[in-house]
């Protein structure tokens, strides 16, 4: 049985609680909305990783 390619997330979303609170607190900081809870969303990661 063949598999299709695995795809991989360029961006994935940060593992660790302390790296979510941060990008978090950078995304309230420049104007972004986002909840305090959840998955970041994937704009406001590449928008934090432009910045950084």
């Amino acid at each position: 049985m063949d598999l299709p390619p695995r795809v991989v997330d360029p961006d994935p979303p940060p593992r660790h609680a302390a790296q979510r609170v941060g990008v978090r607190a950078w995304a309230k900081e420049n104007g972004h909305s986002v909840n305090d809870r959840g998955r970041v969303p994937a704009e406001i990661r590449e928008a934090y990783a432009k910045a950084h």
